[in-house]
């Protein structure tokens, strides 16, 4: 099992990289493409870029958690911590994506289903949360 859990672990915190460099502009960024959403899509787009805070707090946020997944350190912390937005990923594209599957539509579920597979894999760290 550790030779499949330790890659995707890597994999993991080099897509959350991504992230923090598309939020920053060390990558190209799809907010600032317009063609790329539907007009509901980029209506929240723009409001979330125009008010200044969000895109850097998730940008910062995915850093933390990246690192943390490549060292190997407060990995279940850090699923914890990207799960709210994970979710929020999935939910904009599932509501104000565009209908179909195509690769565009499918790269938040990937982040999901990445995110979902560490907290399962680190899943004894969190028994203590539900015990009475």
């Amino acid at each position: 099992m550790k030779y499949f859990h330790h890659p995707i672990r890597i994999v993991t915190g080099l897509l959350f990289l991504a992230v923090f460099g598309s939020k920053f502009g060390f990558l190209p960024t799809a907010a600032d493409m317009e063609w790329m959403f539907t007009p509901e899509g980029w209506a929240l787009i723009s409001a979330i870029k125009a008010s200044g805070y969000l895109f850097p707090t998730v940008g910062i946020v995915s850093l933390l958690c990246g690192l943390a997944f490549l060292a190997n350190r407060y990995v279940a912390l850090a699923a914890v911590v990207l799960m709210p937005i994970t979710v929020n990923f999935v939910l904009f594209h599932l509501f104000l994506g565009f209908p179909g599957l195509s690769i565009r539509e499918a790269v938040p579920y990937v982040f999901f289903a990445l995110n979902v597979y560490m907290l399962y894999s680190e899943r004894a760290k969190y028994t203590a949360l539900f015990e009475s």
